[in-house]
């Protein structure tokens, strides 16, 4: 995966078609902002993940 807080100005957030709680945590240690599962979100939760995301990276 790389290190992500590294490597990009931008947040990112780690989508998957599945959830797998090692993967989530390796992805937040890394420095993704959020992990969401396909199908599990709708556009207005994937519009407010996006909003936090870019909000935390503001703050850091």
């Amino acid at each position: 995966m790389g290190r992500i807080r590294e490597k990009s100005a931008l947040p990112v957030i780690v989508m998957t078609g599945f959830f797998d709680e090692r993967l989530a945590a390796r992805a937040a240690a890394e420095g993704a902002g959020s992990f969401i599962v396909k199908g599990n979100v709708d556009a207005v939760e994937l519009d407010v993940t996006i909003q936090k995301c870019l909000k935390k990276k503001d703050h850091s």
